[in-house]
């Protein structure tokens, strides 16, 4: 009986894992994940002061809740601190590989000290009740840099934010920002935003940015749930550990060809093109392979190489032609005629 109970417990053990870690895929959300609790939603009444409020963390030291409203002129004039003391409970310095859009390998910081709300609308920095792990991706919509159009970062959202209240001076931002936890696990999966205006009467008014993660709820403002994942990782939820899902070395780069005056040559210089051909008026070509076939007048005297006997002038004593590999033409100080055509 008590061999049964230990295997229960195993089992179990390994399956609650399974289901702290995230798969390496990204992937954006309109909706709540199943499982995940917050804070609920709710705009704060209209007030003619500024309101800020951020939720006491809970009894495991996560900040479960920020909310400000605010008009434009109430936005902060001190520039923020170039860096952050407090780290959120969570929270470990991973310097993860990437892969970049053109195949090669880049390195970066996997997470950030996440702001719930952000500090351009609250003037708050090493705030522990607006800190949040985040992956740098979740926060600013790239694994290396910014992409401010991404739709599923946070960034997004605080820029046409923070452009919506400058463009609407007299009126107030009511702005939400919401981890959502799965249980006792101490890293969000997502992080749930909700945002709508006031005029100066107290009125509601909508804001949406065309994002396809929008959505409305019930209280009038507008939604979106943004998931707290990055593609080059796998992150177990429950303590905040991470493994990197990207190898060092990156696969060889396909090489891209092509003709000229019947030669083989390539843009740049790789693998076994490594030969540097250059016009006679000092013209770059491309790279070619150092046994490719070159044709020189005069019995090998001339300064310049041809590709083909076809663009010779047409007076060449074609008795007269000697062939050289490109790199023996090369040594010879020669170079591409400047009359050779593609």
């Amino acid at each position: 009986m008590k061999i049964e109970i230990k295997k229960i417990v195993t089992t179990f053990a390994v399956f609650s894992l399974a289901l702290a870690l995230q798969a390496t895929a990204v992937y954006a959300s309109s909706s709540q994940q199943a499982g995940l609790t917050g804070i609920s939603q709710d705009p704060l009444r209209y007030s003619s002061k500024e309101q800020l409020l951020f939720s006491s963390r809970d009894k495991q030291g996560r900040a479960v809740n920020a909310h400000i409203q605010l008009k434009n002129s109430d936005e902060p004039k001190i520039k923020r601190a170039a860096s952050l003391t407090f780290n959120p409970v969570g929270w470990h310095n991973y310097n993860f590989y990437f892969k970049e859009n053109n195949g090669s390998i880049g390195r970066n910081w996997l997470m950030n000290r996440g702001h719930l709300v952000g500090y351009q609308f609250c003037g708050k920095n090493d705030e522990a009740r607006n800190l949040v792990p985040e992956t740098a991706y979740l926060n600013s919509g790239s694994l290396s840099g910014m992409d401010a159009d991404n739709q599923s970062s946070m960034l997004y959202y605080e820029e046409h934010l923070d452009s919506w209240l400058a463009q609407h001076q007299s009126d107030r931002l009511d702005y939400q920002v919401t981890p959502l936890y799965k249980g006792g696990e101490l890293i969000p999966r997502q992080i749930r935003l909700a945002y709508l205006g006031y005029n100066h009467r107290g009125q509601k008014i909508k804001i949406r940015f065309n994002s396809s993660l929008e959505d409305n709820s019930r209280s009038g403002a507008t939604v979106v749930y943004l998931s707290n994942n990055s593609a080059n990782a796998t992150i177990n939820y429950a303590n905040g550990n991470a493994a990197n899902t990207v190898k060092k070395v990156s696969a060889k780069p396909q090489i891209k060809t092509f003709l000229y005056g019947g030669a083989t040559l390539t843009s740049n210089k790789i693998s076994s093109y490594t030969i540097k051909v250059v016009k006679s008026n000092n013209a770059f070509v491309g790279y070619a392979k150092a046994n490719q076939i070159v044709y020189v007048t005069g019995n090998g005297v001339s300064k310049v190489y041809w590709f083909s006997k076809d663009h010779l002038p047409k007076n060449t004593n074609m008795r007269a032609i000697k062939n050289f590999t490109i790199q023996n033409a090369v040594l010879a100080h020669k170079k591409l005629s400047q009359t050779q055509v593609k």
